[in-house]
């Protein structure tokens, strides 16, 4: 009986350690359920595709990645930390369901400097390095002048004879020669290697002083049926990029349409860079916003005078503004390192331009200005040619170009190249242009225009109480260039601004000449290797009380 209800307590023991542990291995498996569900795991990601806007791109990641069964949490690390956190979108392809996304900044994770400091530092040591290498020359060069000059007094108390004494002289003369060039040349390279070791502190000062920027991060949690394969791509936006349009015209010869290259002129300090990235390029500016302004009521207050030192911050802060941004432009100009050649895809938007580059790119992300091509085209012109004879004496040739709104363009600046000849910088500004662009491509030497006083009808006289003064003038146009040209040039009558003083027209010749302005023009065609001349003659009436400046 008492073995029974020993075996009976035992089975019972059993039981209920065998229900504990089933209990114990159940809560484990949740807990690690949990533990599972609630680590976040490193999402791997590269640059893809980048959309730059005159300030500002927009940074597509692409992602490959195997979601676990349930919900799982993933991390994209080391992004810019200048990413605007509303533009922050996550799209894929899969089974899975977007549960939420987070941006933040870690400060524990630094993103890198774009400049190594190691090369940095060992440019500077070896310039360093270079000029205490230097100076010791020249402290040996002290010595050998100072041992020289001891041994300059030969022969003693009882002197020396003429030989001797000549060849002493020739290698004393020989060896100072020596001596005070390599003083100067060791002079030279000091100066050198000073100026170049202060270039090298400054640069590292400005890298010392950048301190170093937090990373971006952005976290994601999905939810998957299963264990599932899924392509992710992961958008932001930042503001430290842009670019800006410029233009190459080439002009071979007049009787050829204009080659007109366009392209852009990018940039970016984004802290990654664009490794061979699908790039394009936008009009828009999203950074305006596209929020359509409303009119308010106008309401009508008196004014109170404004303290004296906010007018004065306020008149500074205006007056650096145009200078700040005529720095910036120019060290964009200084900037320019790379040039790239593409032809590219014009999409017309609604309200904007796309330009899709073709083939990736590469764009370090070191503020510097990258070139690249975008597209080139035949344009049609008709070229002429431009004077003011009176205030310069050089023709200017003008290429008129019609229709040009096909072409996309955009405001940006201007490399001028005839005849291959680089000629100068100018703007194009289709924003303030009509029907027709004009195009100024330069000064063309080859046309050479004289304007001269003629002695003959140049004359003062006194009239009674009055004087009266002619003039007479004389252009000369003459056509060095191998073709025709087809000229526009101006003069000007001078008109009276008095009741007292009269303006007489003599002669203007076949000039088309508005009296209201009194603007001379004419419009010829100069054979090749020839010249003409046109004149014009005026005369002004006055009281003697006055004087007049007629040249």
């Amino acid at each position: 009986m008492e073995n029974r209800e020993h075996l009976s307590k035992l089975t019972l023991n059993r039981s209920k350690m065998k229900k504990g542990l089933i209990l114990y291995m159940l809560w484990a498996m949740a807990f690690n359920s949990m533990a599972q569900s609630t680590t976040t795991k490193t999402a791997k990601s590269e640059i893809a595709e980048v959309k730059v806007y005159p300030r500002g791109a927009q940074i597509v990641r692409k992602a490959q990645l195997r979601l676990p069964a349930g919900e799982s949490k993933w991390l994209f690390q080391g992004l810019p930390s200048s990413i605007d956190g509303n533009s922050v979108q996550i799209k894929g392809t899969g089974d899975f369901t977007l549960m939420g996304v987070n941006y933040s900044l870690n400060y524990l994770s630094k993103s890198p400097r774009s400049v190594s400091l190691d090369s940095l530092q060992s440019l500077l040591k070896k310039a360093q390095y270079d000029l205490n290498t230097s100076l010791a020359q020249s402290e040996i060069l002290v010595e050998e002048l100072s041992l020289l000059n001891a041994n300059k007094d030969l022969g003693g108390p009882n002197g020396t004879d003429i030989n001797s004494l000549k060849i002493a002289m020739q290698y004393y003369r020989t060896e100072l020669v020596r001596i005070k060039n390599s003083q100067l040349t060791e002079k030279d390279k000091q100066d050198a290697f000073r100026i170049q070791i202060n270039d090298l502190q400054r640069q590292l000062n400005v890298i010392n002083n950048q301190r170093d920027q937090p990373s971006g991060e952005v976290e994601i949690t999905v939810r998957a049926p299963r264990t599932v394969d899924v392509r992710l791509s992961l958008s932001y936006f930042t503001y430290n990029a842009g670019w800006t349009p410029s233009y190459d015209v080439r002009v071979v010869s007049v009787k050829e349409s204009i080659k007109l290259v366009y392209k852009a002129s990018v940039y970016q300090s984004t802290g990654e860079n664009w490794d061979q990235v699908k790039l394009s390029f936008s009009s828009a500016t999203p950074t305006q916003g596209g929020t359509a302004p409303s009119i308010q009521p106008w309401y009508l207050r008196p004014i109170e005078p404004e303290p004296i030192s906010r007018v004065r911050s306020y008149a500074k802060s205006e007056a650096q503004a145009p200078m700040a941004a005529r720095a910036m432009a120019d060290d964009i100009d200084e900037m320019m390192e790379e040039e790239k050649i593409m032809v590219s895809e014009v999409r017309q938007n609604q309200t904007s331009v796309d330009f899709i580059v073709p083939v990736p790119y590469s764009v370090k992300s070191n503020g510097k200005s990258t070139l690249i091509d975008l597209n080139e085209y035949e344009v049609p012109a008709i070229f002429e040619y431009f004077a003011v004879p009176k205030l310069d004496k050089d023709a200017f040739l003008l290429a008129r170009v019609y229709d040009w709104d096909q072409y996309s363009l955009l405001p940006g600046p201007m490399n001028l190249y005839f005849e291959e000849g680089y000629v100068g910088k100018s703007m194009l500004n289709p924003g303030v242009s009509d029907d027709t662009l004009n195009l100024s491509l330069g000064r063309d030497k080859s046309i050479v225009i004289e304007r001269t006083k003629v002695a003959d009808f140049s004359k003062r006289k006194a009239i009674g109480m009055n004087v009266v003064e002619s003039r007479g003038y004389e252009i000369e146009i003459r056509n060095t260039k191998k073709q025709d040209i087809q000229i526009t040039f101006y003069d000007q009558l001078p008109i009276s601004g008095s009741s007292e003083i009269e303006v007489r027209t003599l002669k203007v010749g076949d000039a088309d000449f508005n009296a209201a302005t009194g603007v001379l023009k004419w419009n010829e065609k100069i054979p090749t290797q020839s010249s003409q001349k046109w004149s014009f003659q005026f005369e002004v009436r006055y009281p003697k009380k006055l004087k007049i400046q007629l040249d």
